[in-house]
């Protein structure tokens, strides 16, 4: 405690507080890869990155005679699941190209016979806006008390 005083005096005494803290480009946080600028590519191609080798994965099962309904199942749990993770925060946020490149990421899936229904990442983020908003309507959410009665 008293090198961490010692430090603070110290930095009072240079003028500023803010010479301890460095200062990043991108920071990674709940999964989530945050860039300075509020834009979410580095956290895009991270998880394009994560769905191209849980893809080989996927291909690796498929070979073994995994049933399609089996391996539609898998593919939600691996892929579908990362891509939703934490979409209402990051998906308002892309570009349109980005989202081209997810959607086309979901076709060649449906082509491999991965993924039996199409959603594109619009109707995913569509359904997990959703989702947020209903859990934000009941009276054990902590914002409920900020919103108007309904």
């Amino acid at each position: 405690m008293r090198a961490l005083e010692r430090l603070l005096t110290s930095a009072r005494r240079a003028g500023s507080v803010y010479m301890f803290f460095e200062k990043v480009v991108s920071a990674k946080l709940f999964g989530v890869t945050f860039s300075h600028n509020l834009k979410f590519d580095d956290h895009f191609k991270n998880i394009l990155t994560i769905c191209n080798q849980r893809s080989y994965l996927l291909k690796c099962v498929k070979g073994q005679g995994l049933p399609s309904k089996d391996l539609h199942t898998v593919f939600c749990a691996l892929i579908v699941s990362r891509i939703w993770y934490a979409l209402p925060a990051w998906g308002g946020y892309l570009t349109a190209d980005l989202i081209g490149n997810i959607d086309a990421y979901l076709c060649k899936a449906i082509r491999w016979g991965y993924n039996g229904n199409l959603k594109t990442l619009s109707e995913l983020l569509h359904d997990a806006d959703m989702k947020l908003f209903r859990s934000m309507l009941h009276s054990t959410h902590c914002i409920d008390q900020s919103l108007p009665p309904h």
